[in-house]
Order: C-alpha cells, then sequence, then structure tokens
C-alpha cells in the first residue's frame, strides 16, 4: 500500500491507470515497500504493465480526486 497526494502525477492519480485504488480524506506517509501495477488505459499504451509510481507525457489527472483534500490509496 502506498499513499499519493494530490500534487503528484504519478500513475496512481492518473485517469488513464487501472490498478487498484481508492479516494481517502487523510493524510499519511507514503508506504513504498511495494508497488501495485496495472493496465495502462491510453490508446498509445493500450494495456501496458505500470507501476503506480511510473509517470509519462500522457498523464490526465485522475477526475476523483480533483478536490485537493483528497488522497489516493494503492493495494
Amino acid at each position: 500500500m502506498s499513499v499519493y497526494g494530490y500534487d503528484l502525477s504519478s500513475c496512481a492519480t492518473c485517469a488513464y491507470w487501472g490498478g487498484s485504488r481508492k479516494a481517502v480524506n487523510m493524510r499519511a506517509g507514503m508506504n513504498v515497500d511495494n508497488y501495485e501495477t496495472g493496465p495502462c488505459g491510453h490508446i498509445n499504451r493500450r494495456g501496458v504493465q505500470c507501476s503506480e509510481n511510473a509517470v509519462c507525457q500522457d498523464y490526465l489527472k485522475w477526475s476523483v480526486i480533483k478536490d485537493h483534500s483528497l488522497e489516493i490509496i494503492t493495494g
């Protein structure tokens, strides 16, 4: 499990990422013991498995976290 804040632009906070995650209203430290992977839904990647901490030029903020007080928990 890892926690990502609104300001991070990684796959865990991207609209295209299909890994296990949920948006919560909390503040926590980031746990980087293991990373979740999931398929990318972007047309150029067509389901390629991406790690939650990966980044790319096609990043699009997940609409669920438009509220700046929410964070993403993976895993």
